[in-house]
């Protein structure tokens, strides 16, 4: 990807908007590119239209529909071709990749996305998750996994 520019370069967007918006994409990477916003906008606007065919109003579709836009006319106004909303901390720990998706799992966990520290709380939090889920041997190998990411990103974040 080309220019990612940290999201403290847009004053008119909230971390938690494009956490949201990545998390929708299928990917949270901790990256919102401007690609996936595209869709998410062109997603919005079918639905839209769908609505008004039948008559239907929806002032919140409008809404998020203007909220998304403007946070593309940022990007493109930056000439940005992605978003990272990661915390400072998180880009400064230069995880790879499968650790920023934990990483965004984790702040995601109070289901708003509206912190942006990890703290022990919050991987406690991930991993009591983790292990009340379902019992199959694939299930088993998934939460054996994802306890590991979790403690790997909690010693890169110096938190161990």
């Amino acid at each position: 990807m080309s220019t990612v520019i940290p999201v403290e370069s847009f004053p008119r967007v909230v971390r938690s908007e494009l956490m949201e918006l990545d998390c929708a994409s299928g990917t949270p990477d901790g990256v919102l590119t401007r690609a996936e916003l595209e869709r998410h906008i062109d997603r919005l606007h079918d639905k839209y239209d769908r609505l008004t065919s039948r008559g239907e109003v929806s002032p919140t579709l409008s809404i998020d529909i203007r909220d998304c836009e403007r946070i593309l006319e940022d990007m493109i106004a930056q000439g940005a071709e992605g978003v990272d909303y990661l915390p400072q901390a998180i880009r400064d720990a230069d995880l790879p990749a499968n650790l920023k998706l934990r990483a965004v799992e984790v702040l995601a966990i109070d289901g708003k996305g509206t912190t942006d520290t990890i703290t022990r709380t919050l991987l406690s939090k991930a991993k009591r998750r983790l292990t009340g889920s379902g019992r199959t041997i694939g299930t088993l190998r998934g939460q054996a996994d994802g306890l590991k990411e979790i403690d790997l990103l909690s010693k890169a974040l110096g938190l161990n």
